[in-house]
């Protein structure tokens, strides 16, 4: 699967240590993978402290979770993830955990498959795909593949080079998806090509691992951002998707991840529940108490539920906006370069589009720092430098 591919060694570098020590007033960094407010801040959501406050007033103890963690947590992250009246879940089929946040979910969950998966142990990722999917995966012992997913020419997702790719693939092998919100492009295919994906999915039995750390945050609508999990699930396929509420809740320093391997019996259920706990006991032995409580407590209570959404949608709304206005200024300045891909991309990131040179200049020249692969943190943007970066694009791209 060659030919076209994005250069996975300039999607890897970068140096976060590097642009904090780079000193000057111009500097703007469009690299830190966080959700940030207007004023350049991480976000701090009213539901969340709300729901901080409660908890505190409880005068709850730090005891250990249970290995596989809060089984409060586990249940209201499933629901929200997979739908109330989900089947799997209903019936116990739904072998689920608390991880240490999204990366986490990944590390227990391609160990497993590493320990008793018995197809294909090679697991195709997207190209381009999140830096640290690879190093995730290979860390457990298995091997890495990639299939193309975005075409630079058109900035968007290369959905015909995609199904070729996944035809070639072995049968009773391992794909990985981004479930909404593509890292590092923000492209996600539509809902009739999903349902492509699934059917073809299907057909070559291969299991499907659906990474999901942004449901809420993409679209600002969490039903419609599970959308290709749900999908999966509804045809029959094989999945293990995994949830993270690091982002949509702002909970970065706390963790509240999740693992999740649909099965087809409660005997299976039972036994792969008796191995994760030996995957987990080896690694880290149990998962931490506070975040699981926050989530819970906004998820469970309705008037925080309907105030987190709210806000939920507030921050979405606002990462539309900042691409918009992106647009909007590089048009203002006669930009002949076409941005619309601004215009298609969802959730924290997006391919800018600028080639590695121009991206050396942007950081060399005006102290704008992007990913080398382009990748660049949309909520980065606010009002206070939106304008001299667009300047700065322009600059380097006349």
């Amino acid at each position: 699967m060659e030919g076209g591919d994005i250069d996975r060694d300039r999607c890897g570098r970068g140096s976060t240590a590097g642009i904090r020590q780079m000193q000057s007033e111009k500097k703007v960094n469009l690299t830190i993978n966080s959700y940030q407010d207007d004023t350049g801040t991480i976000a701090a959501l009213a539901s969340v402290q709300k729901a901080e406050k409660l908890i505190h007033a409880m005068n709850v103890n730090k005891e250990y979770a249970p290995i596989l963690g809060d089984p409060k947590f586990i249940s209201s992250s499933i629901k929200f993830a997979l739908g109330e009246d989900n089947e799997y879940f209903k019936n116990g089929l739904a072998v689920s955990l608390q991880t240490l946040g999204g990366s986490g979910a990944l590390r227990v969950g391609f160990t497993l498959i590493n320990k008793f998966y018995d197809g294909k142990k090679i697991v195709f990722i997207p190209n381009p795909s999140w830096k640290y999917h690879e190093r995730i995966i290979r860390s457990t012992g298995l091997e890495v593949s990639t299939y193309k997913y975005y075409d630079p020419m058109t900035k968007d997702v290369d959905f015909n080079s995609m199904m070729e790719d996944i035809k070639k693939m072995p049968d009773r092998s391992i794909i990985l998806f981004n479930a909404c919100g593509h890292d590092p492009t923000g492209m996600d295919p539509t809902k009739k090509q999903w349902a492509e994906i699934s059917t073809q999915i299907k057909s070559k039995n291969i299991l499907a691992v659906l990474d999901m750390p942004v449901q809420g945050l993409a679209s600002g609508d969490p039903e419609r951002d599970a959308f290709a999990v749900r999908k999966f699930v509804a045809d029959g396929n094989k999945i293990m998707f995994t949830l993270s509420f690091s982002r949509s809740m702002c909970l970065y320093g706390e963790r509240p991840g999740c693992l999740c391997i649909l099965v087809n019996s409660k005997d299976e259920a039972a036994k792969l529940s008796s191995q994760l706990k030996m995957i987990i006991r080896g690694l880290y032995s149990n998962p931490p108490v506070n975040g699981s409580r926050i989530v819970v407590k906004v998820l469970e209570d309705p008037g925080l539920r309907m105030d987190w959404r709210s806000e939920l949608r507030e921050m979405a709304d606002r990462l539309v906006a900042v691409r918009r206005a992106f647009k909007q200024s590089m048009i203002q300045l006669g930009s002949k370069v076409n941005w619309d891909h601004f215009d298609r991309s969802v959730g924290l990131v997006t391919m800018c589009g600028l080639s590695l040179e121009q991206i050396e200049k942007l950081m060399k020249e005006h102290f704008v720092f992007l990913n080398p692969s382009g990748r660049m943190v949309i909520s980065a943007l606010n009002s206070k430098n939106i304008d001299y970066v667009t300047r700065s694009f322009h600059e380097v791209t006349k």
